[in-house]
This record gives C-alpha cells, sequence and structure tokens, in this order.
C-alpha cells in the first residue's frame, strides 16, 4: 500500500469559462468577419487557459494505490481517493473498485 500522486483531471468548468471570456474579449476586436474570426480565437485560447489553470489549480490529487493478493495467487492493484485503513496481512474485500477491510 503507498500513496501516489496522480495529475489532476481536465476542468470542464475552467475551460467552459475561460472560452466564455476569451469569446467576450475576442468580439472586442476586428470588425465584419474579422470580428467572428477574432471571437473564436479567443473562445478556443480562453478555453485551452483555463482548462490549463483549472488542472493546476491546488497542486496534484494524492490517492492511494492497494495492491492485493488474491485467493488464486495473482494480483490486483486498486487505486483510490479514500485512505483503505488497511495493513499488510489484512483481509480484504475489493468491491466496486475501492478495498475494504474484512
Amino acid at each position: 500500500m503507498r500513496q501516489v500522486q496522480t495529475q489532476k483531471e481536465a476542468s470542464p468548468l475552467g475551460m467552459v469559462i475561460g472560452g466564455i471570456a476569451g469569446g467576450v474579449i475576442g468580439n472586442q476586436f476586428g470588425g465584419g468577419s474579422g470580428k467572428a474570426l477574432t471571437t473564436v480565437a479567443g473562445a478556443v485560447a480562453g478555453g485551452a487557459i483555463g482548462n490549463q489553470v483549472g488542472k493546476n489549480n491546488g497542486g496534484p490529487d494524492i490517492v492511494w494505490q492497494v495492491t492485493v493478493k488474491l485467493d488464486d495467487g495473482r494480483y490486483a492493484t486498486v487505486t483510490q481517493a479514500a485512505d483503505p485503513q488497511v495493513r499488510p496481512g489484512d483481509y480484504v474485500q475489493i468491491r466496486n473498485n475501492l478495498v475494504y477491510r474484512l
């Protein structure tokens, strides 16, 4: 059993907010068909920036990686966010991709 750091997942909310803000800013520039182009470009750039900001916000996620020896001799590794509160040698059960002490 060990703790590992994982990269945060993409942030859909950050992407949406960034896209809207970028579109609004892009809409302020250009004229005619150029205005539409700058609006789209601003929305795409804002979405990408917002997504990255969301991923970087708060640092990496910490998860638990638990390797379990199964009754048939094979090994299974489960990664979960919650501390499984088990020790080496404990009998456990894996349900819904989570480890539970018996």
